[in-house]
């Protein structure tokens, strides 16, 4: 669980090309899993702040997951 308030709209401000965007949405899931309300809508900001297409954001989380 995350221990601060993270804010998705500054964090998907540091995503400077496609790649980053990506990285930064791993890291973001590994930190917080999704699993509680406020994760899963800190992820889904940060995925819509960065224009992750919801596909890959749905690939990235699984493959964080299965390791």
């Amino acid at each position: 669980a995350l221990s601060l308030p993270a804010n998705a709209k500054s964090i998907a401000a540091m995503a400077d090309s496609d790649q980053a965007a990506r990285e930064i949405y791993a890291v973001s899931c590994r930190i917080a899993n999704g699993l509680n309300p406020k994760e899963r809508d800190y992820l889904d900001a940060l995925a819509m702040g960065m224009r992750l297409d919801p596909e890959v954001a749905a690939q990235i989380e699984t493959d964080v997951r299965t390791g």
